[in-house]
């Protein structure tokens, strides 16, 4: 096109882990059933296909095989973006792009080589746990940084695209990587800068030639003027803020010498202003996972109720009962494919996992009771250990991301009053006290309770 220039845009951009990340291989070791990717070094990266994968799904499908190129007969053409893997920024804030000599005896590089690993058991189309469905993925740490690059051709110093799929990025409901909708893959952006060379300009021309592929050398760019992008306009985006009335139990699924349960924890990853990174380890963890099981099935007995369908009735209408479930799984947690379901369908909500500065614990004692005399078992007292909450808030968001079924709507925010009401407690143990809360629930920033 006449009096038009061509630049080659680079963008640097910076991101942090706002909740554990799991970028999963494919592959499964004798610790863990899924480990995450790990570059030359065996730290965690992510490779540039996820980050291209996750952005392009941003755009309209025509859009989409424009600038991230297709392979339809006739019009085959490749991608217009360039993606470099993200790699991990170390405890130096040097980014560990290349092979480098890693002490994992190190404070801080010690707890990449054992990562936390997250446990599951796959739930069934019914709610409940499947029999030999226990499984567990590793994941990385909240707080870890990572450095990409992302190179395009553009006309005329048009900065639209890669400045929406940044702002994209930044919105609330990106995600990068597995497990989206049970708390894992949220991301900051902690820079975004660029350089336009024009490829006209001989010396501009060199400059890029002389760019080096190598993320740890010093960038000279301009900060990309970014602008949230705002939510959908059919999304919802609930704000929990919850008080622990006393003891509550996420349990880890093993014991220490002290007690044979104990609460899970997790480490991250906090940064100072000079940029560098420390570990603090034994945060409280209330898994994501937990709170939206709870909810889960909260969720589906306000929707039975509306439809009047109740247990005593079940032998004589099992097929209406599975069908509300499958409506509500349907249209906001996501489906699975098994017997009844003909299709894998994503979940429209979208849990974040809570995680907190350590709380006090206590232990308690118990003693086993044989369920026919109502008297103990000899050899069988055990030691479980709690979390202490009382007058702690934690906060978290729950965004359902598109439109959904007012009445399934309905049932959803009536399950978030229960928590909110201390009538839905979450965690283990709940039959021996634990995981009451109370507080409050907005949404869209109104209060929907406490009611006025």
């Amino acid at each position: 096109m006449t009096g038009t220039k061509s630049y080659k845009l680079v963008v640097r951009v910076t991101i942090e882990a706002q909740t554990p990340l799991c970028i999963g291989s494919g592959e499964k070791s004798i610790l863990t059933d899924s480990e995450v990717m790990r570059d030359v070094n065996g730290l965690p990266y992510i490779p540039g296909t996820t980050l291209a994968g996750v952005l392009r799904k941003e755009l309209s499908e025509e859009k989409a095989e424009y600038y991230f190129g297709t392979q339809r007969n006739g019009c085959e053409h490749g991608s217009a973006l360039i993606f470099s893997e993200a790699r991990m920024i170390g405890k130096d804030g040097t980014i560990l792009d290349g092979l480098h000599q890693i002490c994992w005896n190190d404070e801080f590089y010690s707890y990449y080589q054992m990562l936390p690993v997250r446990q599951h058991a796959r739930i069934s189309h019914r709610g409940v746990t499947e029999k030999a469905g226990k499984y567990d993925e590793e994941v990385v740490m909240k707080g870890t940084r990572f450095m990409f690059e992302i190179e395009q051709i553009i006309c005329d110093d048009d900065l639209s695209l890669v400045q929406f799929l940044m702002e994209r990025m930044i919105g609330k409901q990106f995600r990068i990587g597995g497990g989206a909708n049970r708390g894992f893959g949220s991301i900051k952006m902690i820079d975004c800068s660029y350089r336009l060379y024009c490829l006209t300009n001989k010396d501009d021309l060199e400059a890029y030639l002389c760019h080096s592929s190598d993320l740890s050398v010093p960038f000279d760019g301009k900060k990309l003027s970014l602008t949230p992008s705002q939510t959908e306009e059919h999304a919802r985006v609930y704000e929990l803020e919850l008080e622990a009335d006393d003891f509550f139990l996420f349990g880890a699924g093993m014991g220490d010498a002290d007690a044979d349960e104990i609460p899970v924890t997790e480490c991250v990853v906090a940064w100072d202003d000079k940029g560098k990174p420390c570990i603090k380890s034994k945060q409280t963890l209330i898994p994501a996972s937990s709170v939206k099981g709870a909810i889960l099935h909260r969720t589906l007995y306000h929707y039975n109720k509306k439809k009047q369908i109740f247990a005593d009735d079940k032998n004589e209408n099992e097929l209406q009962t599975m069908s509300a479930e499958n409506v509500v799984r349907n249209e906001l947690f996501g489906n699975s494919l098994n017997d009844v379901n003909t299709q894998v369908i994503k979940g429209r909500a979208i849990f974040n996992d809570i995680i907190a500065e350590t709380v006090k614990t206590k232990a308690f004692n118990h003693v086993k009771i044989d369920r026919l005399t109502g008297g103990t078992v000899d050899g069988a007292l055990f030691t479980e250990t709690v979390s202490c909450g009382m007058g702690r808030t934690f906060s978290t968001e729950i965004i359902v991301t598109q439109q959904v079924d007012a009445e399934v709507i309905e049932a959803f925010e009536h399950a978030m009053t229960d928590l909110c009401k201390g009538m839905l407690p979450l965690g283990g143990a709940t039959n021996r006290g634990y995981g009451v809360f109370k507080g409050t629930l907005k949404c869209n920033g109104e209060i929907i309770y406490p009611t006025k």
